[in-house]
C-alpha cells in the first residue's frame, strides 16, 4: 500500500520551498551596503560592544579608514583578542581598548571620565552593545538597576550624555544607536520602566529598544543647531554572540534557523556605517534606519510620540543621576542645613545614582563626611521593612526624622504597587506611616526626639472616605492627592495622641508651594503652565526647608506636638476643620495598621508602657 502519492509529496516540497523562498527574501533580499569612501584620518570613534558581532565588524571597518577606534568592551581579554586582530587585518595600530560596563552607571562614568581627559575629540560614537537576555528570571545591578535594561538602555542614555560635550565640541559629529525592530511590540510602562511590578525578559528586551528610539527622538531635538546628528538603526536579524544569554531550549533552534536565513555580522555592520560615514545623512538627524535607508514605518508608532520621549528623558536622568533636579528639593535643602549643624544625616531615597550625588555635593559644601545614604522606596512596604530594619541595626539613636517625601500625581489612572496600595496614596501616606511606626521604638530610646510630617496647603480641599481609601470605587489624581495630605495631617494628631509622656513630639506642616521637582510627574499640558507660574511667584527649595528646619531645631516648639504649621508659625485657623475630628483619625489609624499590616493593638500597648 502506498503510503505517500507522489503528486502530494511534490505540493508539499513545493510550499516548503516557497516559504523557504519568502523568508529568504525577507531577511536577505534587502541587504543594505554602506558604499562611503570616506578616509577617516585624524577622526576618533567609539564603538561599545566592539569585541565581537556587528560592534567588531563596525570597528575593523572604522579602522580600515584610518580612524582611531576605541573597543568600548567589558571584557579586557576578549576586547585585547579583538584588537589584535583588527590591527593584524587593518595595519592600524591606533585602536585602544577601554573598559566599559553598561550594566554599572559607576563603570559608565568612570569610562566617560577616562575618555574627556585622553582624548582631545570625538567624531562618532557607536552605541552598538546589548544583550538580549541574562537569564530566565530578573536581576538587578549594583545600582538597582534591572539588568537587561541597564544594559541596552540605561548605560547608553548615561554614557552618550555624559560625553556630548566633547561631541559637540568635535562637530560636525554624529551618534548612531543601534535598536531592533522588536520595539514596534513593545510599550513604555512608567510605573514598570524598572521591572518593579513584573519582569517578562522579552518584553523588557522590547521595551528596552524602544527607549533607544524615544531617547534618539529627544536628543536629536536637544542637539539641534549644534552640529551633533543623532539617529538609530534596526542592523537585521543577525546571527551574532547576542542570542548566547538565551535559554537552552530556545538557543540551539533559534540559531540554527538564524545561520541559513539571516545577515552575517558584516552584513549586519552596514547601516551603522552608513549613519557613521554617508555624506547622504550628514543632515539628517532624529531618525530611524533600516538596511541603509529611512524606514520611519519600521517604528513603531509610539516611538513618535514626543510626549513620551520627554518623559523618558526626564525619568531616565533622574534614575542615572543626571539630574540637577535634586537641589530643586525641600528634602535636600533641608538634608544641607542639618549636616551644615553636624548632624549624622541618612538620606533615604529611592534612587541611589541620585542619592549619592546629593551626598557628594552636601560633603563638598559644609564638610560634614558623617552623611549617608540608604535606599528606601515608600510604594513598597517591603522597601520601607527593610530600610527600617537597617536603621535600627546601625543606628544607636534616631533624634529627627523627617517625613518628606511625596508625589504630585502618577498619572491619569488609578496604579496599585505591589502590596495593592494606590501608588500615590502610598507614597504620601501609607509609606511614611509604616515608616514611623516602625521607628518609633528606637525614637523612644532617644531622649526629645522629634518626627516632623510634610503635608500640603491641599490638605484644605481634601476629604476622607473610609469606603474609598484605596481608590477601590473611584480616583481622580488630585482628590487622592489631596485626601493623602489630609491623611498625613489626621496621622500626626493621632500620633501625638498616642506618644503623650513618650518624650517625643510630632508636627506637620505645609511648606509653601514651592518651586521643586515635585510637579515632574504632571501631565504635559498642566506643568509648564504651573512650572511657569510657580517659578515666578513661588519660594525656593532652601524657603521651602525653612518650617521643617523649625520644627525639627527650635527650642520653642519642643514641647508641642499634634499641631499644623506653616512659615514657621502654628496654623490651626488655616486649617481643614477635618483635622480635629479624632474619631476620624482613630479610624483612619486602624485601617492604615490593617493596609500596612501594622498591628493596630501595638501602639496602645506602647502607650500604656511608655506611662
Amino acid at each position: 500500500m502506498q503510503l505517500w502519492d507522489p503528486g502530494q509529496v511534490f505540493a508539499i516540497l513545493c510550499v516548503l520551498a516557497v516559504i523557504f523562498a519568502a523568508a529568504w527574501i525577507f531577511f536577505r533580499g534587502n541587504v543594505g551596503q554602506c558604499d562611503s569612501a570616506v578616509d577617516l584620518s585624524g577622526k576618533t570613534v567609539i564603538v561599545t560592544g566592539a569585541n565581537t558581532g556587528i560592534g567588531f565588524m563596525t570597528a575593523l571597518d572604522l579602522a580600515r579608514r584610518n580612524a582611531r577606534v576605541i573597543l568600548a568592551c567589558r571584557s579586557r581579554e576578549k576586547a585585547e583578542k579583538a584588537k589584535e586582530e583588527i590591527v593584524a587585518k587593518t595595519g592600524n595600530t591606533n585602536v585602544v581598548v577601554r573598559l566599559l560596563d553598561l550594566c554599572s552607571l559607576k563603570s559608565v562614568r568612570d569610562f566617560a571620565k577616562q575618555i574627556i581627559e585622553e582624548e582631545p575629540r570625538l567624531d562618532i560614537l557607536i552605541n552598538n552593545a546589548g544583550v538580549v537576555n541574562e537569564g530566565r528570571g530578573k536581576t538587578l545591578t549594583d545600582e538597582g538597576l534591572e539588568t537587561l535594561f541597564a544594559a541596552n538602555y540605561f548605560g547608553p542614555f548615561l554614557l552618550t550624555n555624559l560625553l556630548l560635550d566633547l561631541l559637540k565640541k568635535s562637530a560636525p559629529s554624529r551618534i548612531i544607536n543601534v535598536s531592533s525592530v522588536i520595539n514596534k511590540f513593545a510599550t513604555i510602562d512608567f510605573e514598570n520602566l524598572n521591572a518593579e511590578k513584573s519582569f517578562k525578559h522579552h518584553h523588557q528586551y522590547a521595551d528596552s529598544k524602544l527607549a533607544v528610539i524615544l531617547f534618539t527622538r529627544q536628543l536629536a531635538k536637544k542637539l539641534e543647531g549644534t552640529g551633533v546628528t543623532a539617529n538609530v538603526l534596526h542592523p537585521g536579524t543577525v546571527y551574532t554572540d547576542l542570542f548566547k544569554h538565551l535559554f537552552f531550549l530556545l538557543r540551539y533552534p533559534l540559531l540554527t534557523f538564524i545561520r541559513i536565513f539571516c545577515k552575517t555580522p558584516e552584513e549586519g555592520a552596514q547601516t551603522s556605517l552608513y549613519l557613521a560615514l554617508s555624506d547622504d545623512v550628514k543632515d539628517i538627524s532624529g531618525k530611524y534606519f533600516v538596511d541603509c535607508q529611512l524606514m520611519e514605518s519600521g517604528a513603531n508608532p509610539l516611538s513618535r510620540n514626543m510626549e513620551v520621549a520627554e518623559k523618558l528623558w526626564n525619568v531616565s536622568e533622574e534614575i542615572t543621576g543626571l539630574s540637577s533636579k535634586k537641589k530643586n528639593c525641600i528634602g535636600f535643602m533641608t538634608a544641607l542645613h542639618l549636616a551644615r549643624r553636624n548632624a549624622r544625616v541618612v538620606l533615604a531615597c529611592r534612587n541611589k545614582a541620585r542619592a549619592e550625588k546629593a551626598k557628594e555635593e552636601i560633603i563638598a559644601k559644609t564638610g560634614n563626611t558623617n552623611v549617608v545614604v540608604r535606599l528606601i522606596d515608600l510604594c513598597s512596604l517591603k522597601s520601607v521593612r527593610g530600610f527600617a530594619q537597617q536603621v535600627k541595626e546601625e543606628e544607636p539613636r534616631l533624634d529627627i526624622l523627617i517625613n518628606n517625601a511625596g508625589t504630585v500625581s502618577e498619572g491619569k489612572y488609578r496604579v496599585l504597587t505591589e502590596d495593592g496600595l494606590e501608588t500615590l496614596f502610598a507614597t504620601n501616606y501609607f509609606g511614611p506611616f509604616f515608616l514611623t511606626n516602625l521607628l518609633l521604638d528606637l525614637m523612644k530610646c532617644t531622649p526629645h526626639s522629634r518626627i516632623i510630617n510634610v503635608s500640603s496647603v491641599m490638605s484644605n480641599y481634601g476629604t476622607i472616605d473610609l469606603q474609598n481609601l484605596n481608590a477601590e470605587k473611584s480616583y481622580s489624581p488630585s482628590k487622592c492627592y489631596a485626601a493623602s495630605k489630609l491623611a498625613m495631617v489626621l496621622f500626626t494628631q493621632e500620633l501625638a495622641r498616642k506618644l503623650e509622656g513618650s518624650g517625643v513630639t510630632a508636627n506637620v506642616l505645609h511648606p509653601g508651594v514651592v518651586n521643586t521637582d515635585l510637579f515632574r510627574n504632571l501631565s504635559f499640558l498642566f506643568r509648564y503652565p504651573i512650572k511657569g507660574f510657580v517659578t515666578l511667584f513661588c519660594k525656593t527649595p532652601e524657603e521651602g526647608a525653612q518650617t521643617s528646619l523649625h520644627l525639627a531645631l527650635s527650642d520653642d516648639v519642643k514641647t508641642i506636638s499634634g499641631k499644623y504649621f506653616a512659615d514657621c508659625r502654628l496654623m490651626e485657623s488655616g486649617a481643614n476643620p477635618i483635622i480635629h475630628d479624632k474619631e476620624l483619625a482613630e479610624k483612619l489609624w486602624k485601617i492604615s495598621c490593617e493596609m500596612t499590616g501594622l498591628s493596630s493593638k501595638r501602639m496602645d500597648s506602647n502607650k500604656n508602657n511608655s506611662k
